[in-house]
Order: C-alpha cells, then sequence, then structure tokens
C-alpha cells in the first residue's frame, strides 16, 4: 500500500488555489495517457483504478518515506 500526495500549484503568489490531494493505492506506475501527456496509475482498495495527470506526485511508502517523485503537467 502507498499514498500517493499530489501538489497542484495555482501558479499565483499567493498560494490560495494550491492544492494537497492525497490517495491510498496500490501498483503506483507512470504511463502516457489518451491524449499522449504521462500520467500516475494506481488502484485503490475497493478495485477502482485511478489516474492523475497534473502536478507533483510523489509515492510514499507505508512508513512515510518518499519513494517516487513524477513532475507532470503543470509541476512548476
Amino acid at each position: 500500500m502507498f499514498t500517493i500526495k499530489q501538489v497542484v500549484r495555482s501558479g499565483q503568489k499567493s498560494g490560495k488555489d494550491d492544492a494537497v490531494r492525497l490517495y491510498e493505492g496500490r501498483d503506483p506506475s507512470l504511463e502516457t495517457g489518451p491524449s499522449g501527456n504521462q500520467q500516475v496509475t494506481f488502484q485503490k482498495d475497493d478495485g477502482v483504478y485511478c489516474s492523475i495527470d497534473s502536478g507533483v506526485v510523489f509515492v510514499m511508502n507505508s512508513t512515510g518515506k518518499t519513494v517516487e517523485t513524477f513532475r507532470l503537467k503543470g509541476a512548476e
């Protein structure tokens, strides 16, 4: 089980619209999506497959250590 942390920055100095999202999932991997952009895909506990295609994505193991970092579209 991994924790996937997505950080999306608004691009403005105030940082008001910055977003941090956390997901729990298995088998995270970097793939090319249908639009040709890179995306991180993973499977949640309920069996649903998810993909993230923007921002900076950190994959953390069960001890909270970052094991992978992906810079996707819109990452600054």
